[in-house]
């Protein structure tokens, strides 16, 4: 089975950044592509660059069987902090004073979105007797300042 996953990419090359990588533990359910154009100017309908946003719920779960990588995994949150460092803002490399958040790559199958994550909401569900979180759902949207349609060529199948 193709898992979904999030990269890093290089925002003057858009190549990814391999050491960032992360493969989701379950597929999303649904995508949802939002396309819109900003209106600037009613009487003449001029209209800003278009935008395009990606919206996801991810689901984690350390009660069941994981991957041997992820064996010793005890809560739930050393899964999703993975994801939540793309939203997390990365000093520049040229001016340190400026921070930002990582250009991102969504890729699911020949699904491809390349944004910024703009908002991410985490919900803790399960616990375990000594109040470890053991289950969790992320509400994430990304979004790019571009009217966006990729494609990404067809990959081989990640290992669950």
């Amino acid at each position: 089975m193709i898992k979904a996953e999030f990269c890093e990419i290089d925002r003057a090359s858009h190549r990814p950044k391999a050491r960032t990588r992360v493969i989701v533990q379950f597929n999303p359910e649904t995508l949802k592509v939002t396309y819109a154009n900003p209106v600037l100017d009613t009487a003449t309908a001029l209209v800003g660059p278009g935008v395009t946003r990606l919206a996801m719920q991810l689901w984690f779960d350390v009660t069941g069987e994981l991957s041997p990588d992820l064996a010793s995994v005890a809560d739930v949150r050393e899964l999703t902090r993975r994801v939540a460092y793309f939203i997390t803002p990365q000093p520049d490399r040229l001016d340190r004073s400026k921070h930002a958040p990582p250009l991102v790559r969504f890729v699911w199958g020949t699904f491809q979105f390349d944004g910024v994550v703009e908002c991410l909401e985490e919900t803790l569900e399960f616990f375990s007797p000594d109040g470890r979180p053991l289950r969790a759902s992320l509400n994430l949207a990304l979004s790019s300042n571009t009217i966006q349609f990729q494609f990404a060529s067809p990959r081989r199948a990640s290992r669950a």
